[in-house]
Parts: structure tokens; C-alpha cells; sequence
């Protein structure tokens, strides 16, 4: 039973918080676009939130947590390995392995380890004259966090990174941290999260400062047993994302869910649409979609479809994997 005055703390605190992010939005524009490190960290990240257009901090209840939201940490209920693997355009491929674990009946801990890579190119000087040689750009991420609920349905969590950088022989290393919160009331969630609060990178003789990204969101579930099997439901969603080097964008998302489809017991398949605004024209619309199938175990099989116009098509496949008892 919900507890009203417990929803109305876990409401006005969230409403604090996105006040205070509201607020410093400003700051976010303290640097010209594309001046910042790392650019991995701007990356969607698993098929499920990419294949929903990359709205997920409200929902963040599954591995991909620590890419979105660590708040939504205390909101697993299982064990759970996810493995992707990410063709990206231009070459560039993405390799991403997420662990959540619990640490008390209340309180989940999560690791993501995260690697960008590039295909060798030929090296070229400052001129754009071919100088010999070839070089590869890569990018890394490990992240730990830790996330539970602090009031009841009102989830906080923290996370801290280590960031490293490479191409042509140069790189630099960093550090970062995130911070997160989930309010669930009834069937609305609500988010938000600050991510990649540090201090830059230096690379080089040069310092670049990180992408600090603010991610305020919102997600609504309608549950039906009009769906085809035994069980459904509908998820919309609305995520709005500032990136420091960036324009703000709206990301909308939405997954239909069915329970029993295949006459077997416990069985799920899921299908999923999404959007970006502030897409440049050559980039596409912004569409996005998916599916994902999930056995009788918790184990899970998700593919996302991004397509991005004259750049062409971005595909992910990720696979989770569910297990120990449910908490």
C-alpha cells in the first residue's frame, strides 16, 4: 500500500532537485560543441534504451543502469549480466558489459565497463597531408555504483567513473561521478540524473572538459489484458537530455509488452519505438526501434535499429542474463 505522505516527501524532493537542475542548465554551455572528452559517454548504450530513442532515465530497471541513471539501482530484483555489442557508423564499434549484485536486502551495487574502438586509419599532420603510418582512436569507461531505496518507492544512487582517451598516440585519463533519483508513484515515474561531474581531461597539452549531462524524464505505464496472451502493457515516455557541448533534446520512447505469447508460462516479448529531436538533416529523422524476447528464467535477448541517414545504420544486440533469487 502506497503511503501518501512518504509519496509526497519522495515528490518534493524530486521536484527540488529538478528545480536545481533547471537552474543550472546555463552551465552546461560553458563550451563550444564537440570541444569535449570522451565522446563515448554520449553514446546511447544497450538495445533497449537505444531502441526507445534513448529514454531511459526514468525507467532505469535493468543492467543499462549506469549508462542512464544510477538511481535506478535499487530497482532490480535479481542478478543480472548484460553483454553488447554495438556496430556504429563510420567503422566504429562499441563493446559494453554491465553486472548489478545486491549488497543488502535493499541496496544494489552495479559495474559497467564500457570500450569504444575504431578501424585503423591512415595518419595524416595538422595540414591534412598523409604523414605514414595509421592510427586508431578508442575510448573506455568503467563504472561503479551503488543505488537503493531511500524512502518507500523513492530510489537515489551514486556512481563513480574512471575515463581514459586515445588516438594518435596521444591519450589522457580521468575521473568522474554521477548522481540519480527515481519517484514512482502508482504507475508514473519520474527521474533525473547529473552525469560526468569531474574535472576535464588532459591530453596532450590540451584540457578538454567532460560532456556534463543533465537527464530529466518521465514514463507512464497502462497495463491491459486486452493484449494478445494473458498479460500487456504500454510504456510511454518522455526524456529531455543537456549535454554541455550540446543542444538540448527531447527523446520519447515507447514499449508494448506481452506476457505469455508463446503459451509458455512466464514468457515475455517486447516491441520498441523511439525519437530524437535536434537531429542534423543528414542524420536522419531520429526514428528508432526494436524488439527484445525474454524466456521463462529472466533471460533476455534485445536488438535495437537506428537509422542515421547519409551516415547509414546503427545496429545493437545485447543479451542479459537473470539470475539467484528474487529480492
Amino acid at each position: 500500500m502506497v503511503r501518501p505522505f512518504t509519496q509526497l516527501r519522495g515528490a518534493a524532493c524530486l521536484a527540488a532537485v529538478l528545480l536545481a537542475g533547471i537552474l543550472s542548465c546555463p552551465a552546461l554551455d560553458a563550451s563550444g560543441p564537440g570541444t569535449s572528452a570522451v565522446p563515448l559517454l554520449k553514446l546511447d548504450s544497450g538495445a533497449r534504451p537505444a531502441a526507445l530513442g534513448g529514454m531511459f532515465c526514468s525507467i532505469a530497471d535493468d543492467a543499462n543502469i549506469l549508462q542512464y541513471n544510477p538511481g535506478g539501482l535499487g530497482q532490480i530484483g535479481r542478478n543480472e549480466l548484460m553483454l553488447m555489442h554495438n556496430e556504429w557508423i563510420g567503422g566504429i564499434r562499441t563493446e559494453t558489459l554491465n553486472y548489478v549484485t545486491s549488497v543488502s536486502e535493499d541496496w544494489n551495487m552495479g559495474l559497467s565497463l564500457n570500450y569504444l574502438f575504431t578501424e585503423k586509419s591512415d595518419a595524416r599532420d595538422n595540414a591534412g597531408n598523409l604523414s605514414g603510418g595509421s592510427v586508431r582512436e578508442s575510448n573506455g569507461v568503467a563504472a561503479l555504483g551503488v543505488g537503493g531505496a531511500i524512502l518507500e518507492d523513492f530510489y537515489a544512487g551514486v556512481a563513480v567513473k574512471g575515463l581514459s582517451q586515445s588516438a594518435a598516440g596521444r591519450a589522457g585519463q580521468a575521473g568522474a561521478f554521477d548522481l540519480g533519483i527515481i519517484d514512482k508513484i502508482h504507475d508514473l515515474r519520474m527521474g533525473l540524473s547529473v552525469q560526468n561531474i569531474g574535472t576535464g581531461m588532459k591530453i596532450a597539452r590540451e584540457k578538454f572538459p567532460l560532456p556534463l549531462t543533465l537527464r530529466v524524464g518521465a514514463n507512464y505505464i497502462i497495463k491491459s489484458d486486452r493484449l494478445p496472451g494473458e498479460k500487456g502493457y504500454v510504456l510511454i515516455g518522455l526524456d529531455a537530455v543537456k549535454v554541455r557541448d550540446s543542444s538540448a533534446e527531447i527523446r520519447l520512447g515507447a514499449e508494448l509488452g506481452i506476457e505469455n505469447i508463446f503459451t509458455i508460462s512466464g514468457d515475455k516479448c517486447f516491441l520498441r519505438v523511439g525519437g530524437q529531436s535536434s537531429r542534423d538533416r543528414r542524420a536522419g529523422t531520429g526514428f528508432t526501434g526494436g524488439f527484445g524476447i525474454r524466456d521463462t528464467g529472466g533471460n533476455q535477448l534485445d536488438y535495437a535499429y537506428s537509422p542515421f541517414g547519409d551516415f547509414g545504420v546503427t545496429h545493437r544486440i545485447s543479451v542479459s542474463i537473470r539470475f539467484g533469487l528474487e529480492r
